[in-house]
């Protein structure tokens, strides 16, 4: 019991260490515009944020008030691909694109009330596939043909993928014939749809997002990075594109409709990866303690941060006090009958740190505290 104390302690002072790191970034003097719809009554009295700092202040519980195409863009800020990125440009692009959508869905509606079996008997697929008709053919929304790969040929490795935030968030989308990627596309098809007042969710499958109409009973899927309007069933993402077990299905919210501070935690993810891609190590750390402290019982969250702390640390990329902490929390005890007290004793270093002692004077501590495990340890050898 105290191992498991211990564990989830090392775990919230590592979260809130990193969590509380600054970033600078440009702030906009005008909000957003709105959309065609209000999100909701409270959205019009929530401010909504305008830089990625103010983004990651916001309470968990008025997440559900911020546009999802604010988040998605928020967490494109700084990132290469992202420089001339014009938040207020973007969003009336997006409220654009939705007025376009509404007119020729209202301009065709006939076709629906005449012939409700070619859309299987319901509106909200009509709807869907007049909307994903504009978005291609009007709009030439389409996937980044360099980003494809036919079967035959190699992997796109993460770093290729996710080199220019334009693939991978929606900002590569707002412009003229604009290109994306299964990370972009559904959330921009959500981003519009949600702006007409569609029941759009965001979902996960392993490796992948795609978008939902859910009316409770009522629901199908919408593959948001084929050509025209493709649905698949549930059981097409268990498998593609990568396989997932019951464990993984139930720890990432898999083939699950995503909730708002969900839908943060993916997008800050992918700002992970970006960072990561672009070998910028403090901002990787950043971006997946954020992922995290969001969702922490996503076992994928946990392994990119433990991994991107690892490869920040070695790099020599973390802040003094955020270096010692991690040395302190991987420090082994070996087994000895001295293990307990060596325990207690980095467990007190731990907290202290995180509390805020004197740097100098924790690092001195540590220091003696590795003598004396490796010093026990070899007279345990012996």
């Amino acid at each position: 019991m105290r191992h498991q104390r211990g564990k989830r302690w090392r775990l919230f002072v590592a979260i809130v260490g990193f969590c509380v790191l600054g970033f600078a970034t440009v702030a906009w003097r005008h909000l957003p515009s709105k959309p065609i719809t209000a999100l909701s009554r409270d959205s019009e009295e929530f401010k909504q944020p305008t830089t990625f700092e103010e983004l990651c202040a916001v309470e968990t519980n008025d997440l559900e008030k911020c546009d999802i195409a604010l988040m998605n863009l928020l967490c494109a800020e700084r990132l290469r691909g992202a420089e001339n990125l014009n938040l207020k440009e973007c969003l009336e692009r997006l409220d654009g694109i939705a007025k376009r959508v509404k007119f020729e869905t209202d301009r065709h509606y006939y076709k629906y009330r005449q012939h409700p079996g070619e859309f299987n008997g319901s509106e909200g697929y009509y709807r869907v596939m007049m909307m994903a008709t504009v978005l291609q053919q009007d709009l030439g929304i389409r996937y980044n043909p360099a980003r494809i790969r036919l079967p035959w040929e190699p992997v796109e490795s993460s770093e290729e993928f996710f080199a220019n935030s334009q693939d991978v968030f929606i900002h590569g989308l707002t412009r003229e014939n604009g290109t994306g990627t299964c990370s972009s596309m559904p959330v921009f098809f959500v981003a519009v749809g949600r702006r007409l007042g569609y029941p759009l969710k965001l979902v996960r499958a392993k490796g992948h997002l795609f978008a939902r109409w859910d009316e409770g009973q009522k629901s199908f899927n919408i593959e948001g990075t084929s050509i025209g309007f493709v649905s698949h069933p549930d059981e097409q993402y268990r498998t593609w594109p990568y396989p997932f077990t019951a464990q993984e299905q139930e720890t990432e919210s898999y083939l699950k409709p995503l909730t708002p501070v969900q839908e943060l935690a993916t997008f800050l993810s992918i700002r992970g990866a970006c960072c990561r891609a672009a070998t910028n190590w403090l901002q990787t750390v950043g971006a997946y303690a954020q992922a995290l402290y969001r969702e922490p019982h996503s076992a994928g969250n946990q392994k990119l941060f433990a991994w991107a702390e690892r490869q920040a640390f070695e790099a020599g990329a973390l802040p003094k006090r955020a270096a010692l902490q991690f040395a302190i929390r991987s420090l082994e005890i070996p087994p000895s009958s001295m293990q307990p007290y060596y325990a207690s004793r980095k467990a007190t270093l731990e907290a202290r740190n995180g509390a805020g002692a004197d740097e100098n004077d924790i690092e001195q501590e540590l220091e003696l505290l590795k003598v004396e495990v490796t010093s026990q340890q070899f007279r345990s050898g012996r």
